[in-house]
């Protein structure tokens, strides 16, 4: 499971010279100035020297899986056992440790087989959280997807690839995938208290590591974009675009915590619904045995929505070629429309309203949105702006026909003075109500280009409320205003 280290020891330059170890130094070669630094490889570690204002000090890079098998691969079960066993190794021939040897970065993951070849499977992986994965290519061949955050950086890739390389094309496992954090930063693995290679010799810690793998896979948006991996023609009309709008890695890295939580939900019924393939679960289920046997223990059974979902034999079709999937965002399966046999059996006919027969388009221009959420009502904010400042207009308009001859009328009874009022106005973005009789209103008119509702009334008895809003409701206190400051 550990795999690359950097870490920072003691002064250990006179032990490694004794071993013979040859070191190479870095310089300037126009000026023949060398630098203070020097460094030489053994067995898979990169020993580094560096001198500084009289100090040595001394670091190691590399793979402490790679050191334990002697420097010849990586490829293999990398233990817990395995890793308590190399701290000895470590220290005897190298010198180093393992409590005063600081850890700077960490690297940590697993090999896993996989049901089909892990190309494919890498093809495959779409997001995690709220980050769509990246898929490197080079010459037209796919080499690894990752994300890459401020403290850590997920990284899957064919492992059985890689190997191959190194073996100078003796043997080639192409259902071998790597898994692996690489942590940049040392803060989160500082928060379960490790400083040290002696704080990874517990086994609580390989244990959240995997933990940590188990979910990253398990969580993560996958595809199998093999031919007739998804039951596609079950699904209805709307739930294919938004399946297909699901599928680009891109998209995810716009949705907001709750957009994200929804969209991968939706997914997520999808998947258990409709799905034809297994190898997501199959790999996960893969992992959990993988980790029982790297930590010496069987791993928590969790009940995963993976373990919902259930495969529905359907007959292959000879003519039908599988569409090829060169990127790792666009999706692969092509447009099926509904046919009578997989449609559900017909019902009466009802009628439908406006809003029903409107209720995937946006309500302002039009536009189809049946790809967004069931609730959505706009294609885009500006819509949403339009929509609603042309329904503000209206209902504005509306009160206005409304209140404007009760304004007049109270208007030309105003001289009586007799009128009560309780005024609305706003201040520092809270209302405030205050009563007052026709008689006492003076005011400035910054007060008043504040006030929002005036309620009028009389005395005599059955004299109801009248309400004016708006710039009626202004006017009127400006009317009286003027009046009594002229009394």
């Amino acid at each position: 499971m550990i795999d690359g280290v950097f870490i920072s020891c003691d002064d250990l330059s006179k032990q490694w010279r004794e071993r013979k170890i040859g070191f190479s130094f870095a310089g300037n070669e126009e000026t023949g100035e060398l630098y203070p630094v020097r460094s030489a490889w053994y067995k898979g570690l990169k020993l580094i020297i560096r001198e500084s204002k009289g100090k040595t000090y001394c670091e190691i890079k590399g793979s402490l899986h790679k050191f334990w098998n002697d420097g010849e691969h990586n490829s293999d079960t990398y233990t817990y056992q395995n890793y308590l066993d190399t701290l000895p190794k470590l220290q005897n021939e190298l010198g180093v440790n393992p409590s005063f040897a600081r850890l700077h970065n960490l690297e940590y993951g697993i090999n896993v087989n996989t049901p089909i070849q892990a190309e494919k499977v890498l093809k495959g992986l779409i997001a995690y959280k709220n980050k769509g994965f990246e898929g490197v290519t080079i010459d037209n061949k796919f080499y690894y997807a990752s994300i890459s955050n401020r403290q850590y950086k997920i990284k899957a890739y064919d492992k059985g690839k890689q190997q191959h390389k190194k073996d100078n094309g003796k043997t080639l496992n192409r259902k071998l995938l790597r898994l692996e954090f690489h942590y940049n930063k040392m803060e989160q693995i500082n928060k379960m208290g490790v400083y040290t290679l002696q704080d990874l010799a517990n086994k609580e810690v390989f244990a959240k590591f995997g933990e940590r793998l188990l979910s990253v896979w398990g969580d993560s948006v996958f595809i199998d974009r093999s031919n007739n991996s998804m039951r596609l023609k079950e699904m209805t009309e709307a739930k294919r675009t938004r399946f297909y709008s699901l599928l680009d890695s891109k998209r995810w890295n716009e949705f907001t915590n709750v957009q994200r939580s929804r969209k991968l939900k939706v997914w997520r019924e999808l998947m258990v619904s409709y799905s034809n393939s297994l190898v997501q679960t199959s790999i996960y289920k893969n992992i959990e045995s993988e980790l029982g046997i790297v930590i010496g223990e069987k791993c928590i059974q969790n009940d995963h929505f993976l373990k919902m979902v259930k495969v529905k034999k359907v007959g292959s079709n000879k003519n039908e070629k599988c569409i090829q999937n060169d990127t790792l965002c666009k999706g692969s399966f092509p447009n099926i429309s509904p046919t009578s046999k997989t449609e559900k059996p017909k019902q009466k006919k009802c009628i439908q309203n406006d809003h029903q027969k409107d209720s995937k388009k946006c309500a302002c221009c039009g536009a189809d949105i049946s790809h967004k959420y069931i609730n959505a009502k706009y294609c885009s904010r500006a819509c949403n702006n339009k929509y609603n400042r042309n329904k503000r207009k209206r209902i504005n308009e509306t009160l206005k026909k409304k209140e404007m001859p009760i304004l007049n009328k109270i208007l030309k009874e105003i001289n009586k003075n007799g009128f009560k009022l309780l005024i609305t106005y706003t201040s520092k973005r809270k209302r405030y109500k205050i009563q007052l009789q026709q008689k006492e209103v003076f005011a400035s008119s910054k007060w008043i280009s504040k006030i929002k509702e005036v309620q009028v009334w009389t005395n005599k008895k059955g004299n109801k409320r009248i309400v004016l809003t708006g710039t009626r409701a202004k006017k009127i206190i400006r009317v009286i205003n003027k009046m009594n400051q002229k009394k």
